[in-house]
């Protein structure tokens, strides 16, 4: 028999949801399950059905055996993995249809919305990130969609399949909270093993959404998390601000000349500019200036109920980094000042900056869109003040 006609007896034998097999003459099928009955996929004909369905399969094995996660869209932990063709999917995500009643925390049910005309890598891709979005759903459901897909492509990058990477450096308004590369980058440096941070912020970030709520509560999130984590002694940052300046810092990631917010060059007068656009929380502003005085002093001032953290990083002419200095910045204050020297030897000063939130209120992506700040930047030849 064809494995199409032996699927619904397997499936209903072992307990899961069956399939419906098509008719011979029908050119698309309801769904088509594994022999297990760990994944059904939906909607589709039989062809990209086997495909989507095997290698979601196969996805689903590896998350289990490399990171010991199990993924269901259902109530109970056996239930199957439940996926469904999209034709309007542009990648895989998890759709919420109601939630675990019994649970003690949000755990959601419901099933992953896949992109139809999948094959090869692009294919596995999708199935990794399917079946970490299932995961995710169980843990921590809900929350900002930009953030969550940071999150999820953390996860899936360590699956085994190369997904392609968000860290290359732009202009303009840059936000590396929203992209995988930095919690990856973050996770290296802080988790004992691959991928425990951001699955650990899952588990300590689980909620409890009220009975009649419309949304998924939520509560703590992945920031929160990893803003009272980094704080603990033994991480080297004070709070997230810090980690994502140390993060942006890196030789490569500084990028060339015309990628900054500002490439400038010393004029051999005192200089005041604005930071472009207004910086919402964890945006990163970097500006270069080129062939530096040997003593530059630097003001940075910016509005009230705001909180800048600030790393100046000199760099030499092959682009090597020369020095790094962290410019303090007590809280509830709004504006510091610092005198660099010794820069005879310095091709360019990048003056990296970030608002990390109201001191009194910490950044919360779920709430919306956070009130933006300008940052205003004064530099002179200290040797000439």
């Amino acid at each position: 028999m064809k494995r199409a006609t032996l699927v619904p007896l397997i499936s209903a034998f072992l307990g899961a949801q069956p399939a419906i097999a098509a008719q011979s003459h029908a050119p698309t099928m309801r769904a088509w399950c594994t022999l297990q009955g760990d994944v059904c996929v939906a909607d589709g004909n039989a062809k990209e059905l086997a495909a989507t369905d095997s290698a979601i399969s196969e996805a689903r094995m590896r998350l289990r055996l490399g990171l010991h996660m199990v993924t269901h869209t259902g109530a109970r932990q056996g239930d199957a993995l439940q996926v469904r063709l999209t034709a309007g999917a542009t990648r895989a995500h998890f759709v919420t249809t109601h939630r675990d009643p019994l649970a003690a925390f949000d755990r959601a049910e419901g099933e992953v919305a896949f992109p139809r005309g999948l094959v090869g890598d692009a294919l596995r891709c999708e199935s990794e990130r399917a079946v970490v979005a299932a995961a995710r759903a169980t843990l921590s459901p809900g929350g900002d969609s930009s953030l969550e897909r940071a999150e999820v492509d953390a996860v899936a990058s360590l699956l085994g399949q190369d997904c392609g990477s968000d860290d290359m450096p732009v202009k303009g308004q840059h936000n590396p909270v929203h992209t995988a590369h930095f919690w990856s980058w973050l996770d290296q440096r802080t988790a004992r093993g691959p991928g425990d941070f951001v699955r650990g912020a899952w588990s300590a970030s689980a909620s409890q959404t009220p009975a009649n709520a419309e949304t998924w509560l939520h509560e703590p999130d992945l920031l929160d998390v990893a803003r009272k984590t980094l704080r603990a002694p033994g991480y080297g940052w004070s709070e997230l601000g810090p980690a994502l300046l140390d993060y942006e810092s890196d030789a490569s990631r500084l990028g060339v000349r015309g990628q900054r917010d500002w490439d400038l060059s010393w004029e051999g007068k005192t200089r005041r500019l604005y930071a472009p656009g207004e910086l919402t929380p964890y945006v990163v502003s970097r500006m270069a200036i080129a062939h530096p005085p040997a003593r530059l002093r630097v003001e940075w001032e910016w509005e009230q109920h705001a909180h800048f953290t600030m790393l100046a990083v000199g760099l030499h002419e092959d682009g090597s980094v020369e020095r790094r200095v962290w410019v303090h910045s007590p809280l509830r204050e709004y504006n510091v000042s610092y005198t660099f020297g010794g820069l005879e030897h310095v091709s360019e000063l990048v003056l990296l900056a970030t608002n990390t939130g109201d001191p009194d209120r910490p950044y919360d992506a779920d709430e919306g869109p956070a009130e933006p700040h300008r940052l205003s930047i004064t530099y002179a030849d200290a040797n000439a003040l």
